[in-house]
């Protein structure tokens, strides 16, 4: 997530990417929330968080 912050940073700009920063933190993060209720049912379904 850094890394792609990091880029945005360089092509667009800084208040931008910030706040881009935080929507890829909160969509990583409900990535592996998702995951373990997943993995907790039984599923254990990777595809949300491979994909971030």
């Amino acid at each position: 997530m850094t890394l792609h912050a990091t880029v945005l940073i360089e092509r667009i700009s800084i208040v931008t990417s910030l706040r881009l920063l935080l929507f890829l933190i909160a969509i990583g993060t409900e990535s592996v929330m998702y995951w373990s209720w997943s993995k907790q049912h039984g599923i254990g379904n990777l595809n949300f968080y491979i994909v971030m």
